[in-house]
Order: structure tokens, then sequence, then C-alpha cells
């Protein structure tokens, strides 16, 4: 409309905005002004032509994407912010996608979910600095060399593609200049016995990036990994491209405005990150909020929950190719160290871990640390798993109690050591691995044991003795009724039970087999 504000709701045969049909037949050339609404059922694209718009506004979770053709704008061009996702212009970075707008005429903002909090942020233009943002106080960014944070001046253009940290009274930030629209190359740096590999890196675009799309591999001088840091949770979330797991975020996409820690491999003393408009995504989360994925890899999640309730999560993933020690999947454990946390995590080797990648097999024991700043009650939940007839059980080597974790279940332990601490639990998983080598597992026998009950008496017979160095029972509630050692005889009785079901598993760590029985008792 040339003379009133237009809003694009979608409809249509097509997405291309320059296709007559997506506007109920009306021929525009020009408009007054234009919004595009997040209740849209489609959203524009803008392939050929020129399109003239005096004001342009892309309401929170809406996009236009920009892959062709000339894209005017003579008033203001605006991306709007809420708590839960910003808007999206996602401009494709082609010699034939053309914006032609007033640098001081864009405006982008981003919701301050609490001002009492610092956050991490990345302008997607090329001209804002800390008077966009009140001129309260000054941006911060992190220098590497001296592992300190460093304030640049009020006026001081940020960086593209740079994380700064920031304070502010308002709780609406907005961002100006021209928008960053080609690729763009971001310097790093390692300094040992200072910052090491940490590097605060931004999402140079307005509209998200998704990390799997950028052109990092295991020749890259980073590791394939990000790193989050979420205000409102005052903690870190993660995520792993070689495994797919995210650790108290979403997913593998970094919305616009946001700025996030990547690391320089162990043995370099510089790398780089080159951001891809290939890469970018629509918006469609906060990480002001967070919650939990389930990828495809074979993995399970806890989460220490502290007496105020506040959650921190761990993965341990299964992976082919694995190590117990330190390899490429697994993903070193950011501390956040704050007092209202209750951070889990496992050694990798000498790592600590947010993700601890382990073999592909049916039994192993790993060690689960955990940094806490103050004693007390606290909380172990096992958060979600994809794994199949898994057991996982939390050993406290403190007090010698074993626990089955059920999916969603809590268990309680009481922190008497602050600090991090190394070896305080551990975790025992024993599953069925589907491979050739699998066991076929009936009711009460298979080929290569026998379970006889008599008396209430459990007596089970090994035709390859001495193949199982240890056995566990667990009733049908998953806790664990009896373990210990196996005597390598033919013959073994685990002693009297109750009436009732019970799972009877053998293992052998060495080899990292297991095999599952279930008995009936009565």
């Amino acid at each position: 409309e040339t003379d009133g504000v237009s809003t694009w709701t979608g409809g249509g045969n097509s997405s291309d905005w320059s296709d007559p049909q997506n506007w109920g037949g009306v021929d525009f050339v020009q408009y007054k002004s234009v919004v595009i609404s997040s209740l849209a059922n489609t959203y524009p694209e803008i392939t050929k032509g020129i399109i003239d718009v005096h004001n342009l506004t892309i309401q929170p979770g809406a996009v236009l994407t920009h892959t062709g053709g000339t894209l005017n704008v003579t008033g203001l061009f605006t991306l709007e912010s809420s708590v839960d996702v910003n808007g999206s212009y996602i401009n494709s970075g082609a010699v034939g996608a053309v914006l032609n707008v007033e640098g001081g005429n864009v405006n982008v903002e981003q919701v301050i979910n609490n001002i009492d909090l610092s956050y991490v942020i990345s302008s997607p233009t090329d001209g804002s600095t800390a008077d966009n943002f009140g001129g309260y106080y000054p941006l911060y960014y992190y220098e590497n060399s001296s592992d300190s944070w460093q304030p640049i001046s009020f006026s001081s253009a940020m960086t593209s593609g740079v994380g700064y940290r920031m304070w502010t009274d308002d709780t609406m930030v907005n961002f100006s200049g021209d928008f960053n629209i080609g690729s763009v190359l971001v310097s790093l740096s390692r300094t040992d016995g200072q910052g090491y590999g940490w590097n605060f890196v931004g999402n140079p675009y307005p509209a998200a990036i998704d990390w799997n799309l950028l052109n990092v591999t295991e020749e890259s001088t980073i590791e394939d990994n990000f790193w989050m840091w979420m205000p409102t949770q005052k903690s870190y979330g993660s995520y792993s491209a070689s495994t797919g797991i995210a650790v108290n975020i979403l997913s593998s996409k970094i919305p616009s405005n946001h700025g996030f820690l990547v690391k320089v491999k162990q043995g370099l003393t510089s790398g780089s990150l080159e951001f891809l408009p290939s890469a970018q995504v629509a918006n469609d989360a906060m990480y002001l909020k967070s919650a939990s994925s389930k990828p495809l890899t074979s993995h399970f999640k806890l989460a220490g929950i502290s007496a105020e309730g506040f959650r921190d999560e761990f993965a341990v993933a299964f992976v082919d190719g694995a190590v117990e020690g330190v390899d490429r999947y697994d993903m070193e454990k950011r501390f956040a160290n704050q007092r209202h946390l209750f951070e889990l995590f496992s050694l990798s080797g000498s790592l600590k871990s947010v993700i601890n990648s382990v073999p592909n097999v049916g039994f192993i024991e790993i060690p689960l640390g955990y940094n806490a700043l103050q004693t007390g009650t606290v909380g172990v939940e096992l958060v979600n798993s994809n794994l199949e007839d898994a057991v996982v059980i939390l050993v406290d080597e403190l007090t010698d109690e074993e626990t089955v974790l059920e999916e969603g279940g809590r268990v309680d332990v009481f922190i008497s050591q602050k600090g991090v601490v190394n070896d305080r639990f551990k975790l025992r998983v024993s599953r069925v691995v589907t491979s050739d080598a699998s066991i076929v597992v009936t009711e009460e026998q298979n080929s290569r044991i026998r379970v006889v009950v008599k008396d209430r008496n459990i007596h089970f017979f090994l035709s390859e003795p001495g193949s199982y160095e240890g056995f566990m029972i667990c009733d049908v509630q998953g806790r664990v009724i009896r373990s210990g050692a196996l005597s390598g005889a033919q013959f073994e009785s685990l002693g009297s039970f109750s009436d009732g079901v019970y799972l009877i598993q053998l293992f052998n760590s060495e080899i990292g087999s297991v095999e599952n029985v279930k008995v009936v008792v009565y």
C-alpha cells in the first residue's frame, strides 16, 4: 500500500515476495510501510526485481529471506525482539542480492531479560557502540593473552564476529549500522597459562547461525564445539558437533546478537573461525531460556540440582571409535563457578568433560566429579536417555551406596566437601549392545547361562566358566538388591530372595560385555 501499512501474513502459491499472488493480486512497486508478521503462515523471499519500501519491520520470530534482486528501504529497517525470539533478516550474500538502507536507519532490537545480569552479545551491524545501549556502561572484550576482560571506549565500534560482555539499565538495547552480509573471518589465539584456547566470538548476522553449517572440520584450528553463557541461569550451555549433543541448550543454532565461546586446539598458538552467510537460519529461540535436545547419538544426560533448584547438565555419549581417554568426541566442561550451581563433570583422561564420549560397549564404569562452592544437600537426576536396555547406576564412593537412576527421577546426596572433587562418584552403566556379538536373552535362560530357582534361592550355570567377573541384581523398580564378584566356577549361587521379578546382570569390564537375564522368584 503506497499510503498505508501492508502487513505480511503469508499465503499465495509462492514464497517469492516479488510474486503479486502473495499480496492478494496487488502488483506492487513501492510501499510506504511493510510489517512482516510473526503470525504469518509463510514468510517472504526476495529473489528478483526491485522492491521499494519506506519503513520495513520484521516482528519477533518472523523472517525475510533475500537471495536475489534489490531491496531499497528509504526509511527505518527494524528487526524486533522479544524475550523468546528475535526477528530475522537472511541475506544470502550473493552478488545479486542487494540491500540499500542508511546504516543510521537500521534498528536491531535485543531484549534484556534481567538488567541485574551480565550478558555476552554480538553486533549484527558494523556501526554499533556502547552509546547504542544508552551509554551507561562500557563494553568489554575478552583478551586471551591475559585471561581478562578489557573495556572499549563508548564510541568504539563493535568488531564483527566478536563477543562482548555488557551491563545495562535498559530492558531493550539497539544495534545500528550497515548489516553484516558477507563472510566474516575472526582471528583467535591460545595462551597456555593464561586464557589457554578460550575465545569469545559472536554471531555477526541479523539471523541465527547453525554451527553445523560452518566449515569446521577435524583439520580446523579450533575444536568443533561451542559454549554459550546463559545469563538467567548463570551457567554454560554446550554443543558438540562430533556427537550432535546439546547440553543445557536447545541445539546447534546460535541466535542473532549472541556471543559465545570457542577454543583453539591444544598445541597451537593461534587459529581462526570464518562465519559464512550460508550458515544463516531463522531465529527460533533465545538462550535466555534453555531446554534439552534429543540427538541420534546414543547417550544419556544427568543434571546436578542445587539446593536452590538450579540445574546444570552433563552427558555421556556412546560412540563407535571413542576411547576411555581423551578423544575428539569429548567436550571440555566450562565451569561457571557460581554458588547457586552444582556442576557435574566426568574425567576423560585428564580432561574435565561436559560430554564424555565412551566406547560403544555393554558395560563401563565412568568417574563422575562435581564442582560446588557450598555444602549441603543436592540432587542428581537422569534427565533423559535414548539408550535401550540400559541400567545407569550412581555409585557414591563416600557412602558406598548404589542407586539405579530412573529417567526423570532424582537422588539426593549430601555434599560436605566444597570445590572441584574428582572422585566422589562414579557411574556404572550396563547395556545390551546391538552387534554381531550380541547375546540374545530370553526370560530365564540363554545359550550361555541357565538360571534355576529352588526354595527362593537363585543359582545359575555358565557354559563358559570365568567369562564374567561380577554380577548385579536389581528389582523391578531398578534398585540394586545385591552385587558382587563371581568365583569363576561353572556353578554359582547368589543366595535367597523374596518373591518378585529380578534382573540379573553379569558383566566383564575388561572386554566390555554384559548379559541380562530376567528371573521370577515365587
